[in-house]
């Protein structure tokens, strides 16, 4: 199976768009990319081969917030497609923020082949108010469970997801277009 077979129509769409890109393999250890745009290139300094067959947790630094890291995990780890605003570093050491999405790409069988995670460049100001929301429905997703704890485990209270259907469409952090970082 190859990333430009016509059942990846996705991964062409978002290579027309010419968004910031990378595919990982799941099936793999580690997750790695095993594709990057050349935007996700461009965006972070990084070459071809320093980025293929690795985790994009090298995108992480000493600022990025381990709570937007451990949303990315466990979307990972339930197949659940979810966005999240966090600090990443380029290759030369400056940081950028992203507004990151990820989504479980699914064979016909419903199984997970691979993750598509796009990048986009927001600027500080709208960083710091999709962090401040994230942080309350944190906040409120912790008050929640701590007033019921024989409750039902609660969703990812930033990007909900649903198999199929983009979490960006539904996600408050991401329902209007952020502003470009220049």
């Amino acid at each position: 199976k190859v990333l430009d077979d016509p059942d990846f129509s996705f991964i062409k769409a978002l290579q027309t768009a010419q968004q910031n890109f990378v595919v990982t393999d799941p099936s793999l250890p580690d997750n790695p990319i095993v594709y990057a745009t050349q935007g996700f290139l461009n965006l972070t300094g990084y070459t071809l081969d320093q980025v293929l067959g690795r985790n994009c947790r090298f995108l992480q630094g000493p600022e990025t917030d381990p709570k937007a890291v451990e949303k990315i995990r466990n979307a990972i780890e339930e197949g659940s497609d979810m966005s999240v605003c966090l600090l990443n570093y380029r290759v030369d050491g400056t940081t950028f923020w992203n507004q990151f999405f990820i989504a479980a790409l699914r064979d016909a069988a419903g199984n997970i082949t691979n993750y598509v995670g796009v990048q986009c460049k927001v600027s500080d100001q709208y960083a710091a108010n999709v962090c401040k929301r994230q942080e309350e429905a944190d906040h409120a997703i912790v008050h929640q469970e701590g007033d019921a704890p024989a409750a039902a485990p609660q969703a990812q209270a930033v990007a909900p997801g649903a198999d199929g259907v983009p979490a960006a469409a539904a996600s408050p952090a991401v329902a209007s277009a952020p502003p470009v970082a220049s």
